[in-house]
């Protein structure tokens, strides 16, 4: 089952972390997407956009469940993420920083970890309509879609 993960320890590793929590107010400060084969997509200032194998412990984050994302709709973002990386898309520091002020600041071809996040679920997850958020908010909208998601499988039990 695919996933996403939200970073929400060691803020002190990096400065990006504590400018991005700093600007947000967020709990968490990273997200990034994680395949049922532990491959994760994920864009880093010093990387862009890219794809690795990741492990992730509970101490540091958080994981919570995408079941509505299908398998046939998993390897459709698996694709566009694949994409992503085959046309070099960077970071976008200034959209991650400045986004929430004017879109003026984010760049169509680079992404930063919650604008990737979200282009890549909003055809799956139609409560994404814009495409800056900080990480507490795509938390936010993922745990209410969950919420709705539970409701609905309970209430097929029940019939």
């Amino acid at each position: 089952m695919m996933k996403i993960a939200f970073a929400i320890h060691k803020r002190d590793r990096s400065i990006i972390p504590f400018i991005v929590s700093l600007f947000t107010w967020s709990k968490a400060y990273h997200c990034e997407l994680v395949f049922s084969d532990g491959y994760t997509v994920s864009t880093d200032v010093s990387h862009g956009v890219y794809l690795r194998y990741a492990k992730y412990d509970t101490y540091q984050w958080v994981l919570l469940p995408l079941p509505w994302i299908t398998q046939s709709a998993e390897n459709s973002i698996r694709n566009t993420a694949n994409k992503l990386i085959e046309n070099k898309s960077g970071y976008d520091l200034m959209g991650a920083i400045f986004g929430s002020i004017s879109k003026y600041f984010n760049s169509p071809d680079n992404y930063f970890c919650t604008e990737l996040c979200s282009s890549l679920l909003q055809p799956w997850t139609s409560d994404f309509k814009q495409s800056w958020y900080n990480p507490d908010e795509i938390w936010k909208i993922i745990s209410n879609r969950l919420d709705k998601y539970s409701f609905l499988v309970l209430d097929q039990f029940q019939k």
